[in-house]
């Protein structure tokens, strides 16, 4: 059994989220509130960094913002959330909105800007992946896609007490559904 990670194997049962739609909802909310340059920090080699930077790029072009792209590489931590706001700091101009790879990395990002002035949504809205608890704090309040872990892990338990109990079955995939949870990090484009 596997929770988290989508791992195929024959004999081995599989619970996640669906990372694409995840990514496209954080999107299309970022859009919803008229972002136009929506930035992507990567998580590099972390497990599905591959899997939601192709989302970030298919939820841009179907709304029509292939040729507004923009990735940043990252390696899923608090400092490639300060190195990506250093580089978008030192650039010609931000983007109106970032979405990173996961929490962690948007913490740094939200540090990052904060520190130097911006103002976070105002200037730049910032989205993270995971909805960690820290993720409420009061000084943080991070908009970010929920992987719901309480319903990944009934269905993790149902399948392995159904295995346990020597009902037999395929290994099978669980793909659970995403929530975004905005809160005071995403906003209005400012332009």
């Amino acid at each position: 059994m596997t929770v988290g990670s989508q791992l195929h194997a024959t004999s081995v049962d599989s619970v996640h989220v669906d990372e694409r739609r995840g990514v496209a909802m954080a999107v299309e909310h970022l859009v919803s509130l008229g972002h136009r340059d929506i930035c992507h920090v990567d998580g590099g080699r972390a497990v599905l960094s591959q899997t939601r930077r192709e989302s970030y790029l298919d939820s841009m072009a179907e709304h029509g913002l292939a040729d507004r792209v923009r990735i940043i590489g990252g390696n899923a931590d608090e400092n490639s959330g300060v190195a990506a706001a250093t580089e978008l700091l030192a650039g010609t101009s931000l983007p109106t909105a970032v979405l990173a790879y996961n929490d962690m990395t948007a913490f740094g990002l939200l540090f990052a800007l904060r520190i130097r002035g911006i103002d976070v949504p105002g200037d730049v809205s910032v989205v993270g992946y995971d909805d960690t608890r820290l993720a409420t704090l009061r000084n943080v309040e991070l908009t970010s896609v929920s992987q719901d872990p309480a319903e990944q892990a009934a269905t993790a338990v149902q399948r392995a007490i159904a295995r346990a109990e020597g009902q037999a079955a395929p290994a099978s995939e669980f793909v659970t559904p995403p929530r975004l949870v905005v809160r005071q990090s995403s906003g209005r484009a400012p332009r």
